[in-house]
């Protein structure tokens, strides 16, 4: 069983984000690459965050396989971008399992904390409030 945890930062999810744009490459560029979780020994089930070319949507490949929910695994997860800030993106996961409180599909925060460092918010939860980190892998497989 998946248990989500949620960890207050002192990371603000920016209150002013614009819609996705060439003038914002920098939190892409932050994003792509290998990570996994945090507390993982080495990075035994990473994924991989791209972009397509245009940056409307993203894309989470894990080597085996991501948890959307308890009953919910999938191999590649697929996000529609929906708004751009400095260091943070909010994206609608395709087919997400999970409902807010009005019974609509929960929006998710991509929150770069640093180089090497990310965590998921909500549009449902207090501001700041992140999962548990994830953080890159390095090309021997081991966290950064």
């Amino acid at each position: 069983m998946k248990r989500w945890s949620v960890v207050l930062f002192a990371v603000g999810l920016p209150g002013c984000m614009t819609n996705p744009s060439p003038q914002s490459p920098d939190v892409f560029a932050q994003l792509v690459g290998k990570w996994d979780e945090v507390h993982a020994e080495s990075c035994k089930n990473p994924h991989v965050l791209s972009f397509d070319g245009d940056k409307t949507t993203m894309l989470i490949e894990y080597a085996e396989l991501g948890w959307a929910s308890e009953n919910d695994s999938r191999k590649i997860f697929r996000y529609e971008i929906l708004d751009v800030g400095p260091a943070t993106l909010r994206a609608r996961l395709e087919n997400e399992p999970r409902m807010d409180e009005e019974g609509k599909p929960v929006v998710w925060h991509i929150v770069v904390v640093d180089a090497e460092t990310y965590c998921w918010g909500r549009d449902d939860w207090p501001q700041g409030a992140c999962t548990p980190p994830r953080k890159r892998c390095g090309t021997d497989g081991r966290q950064l």
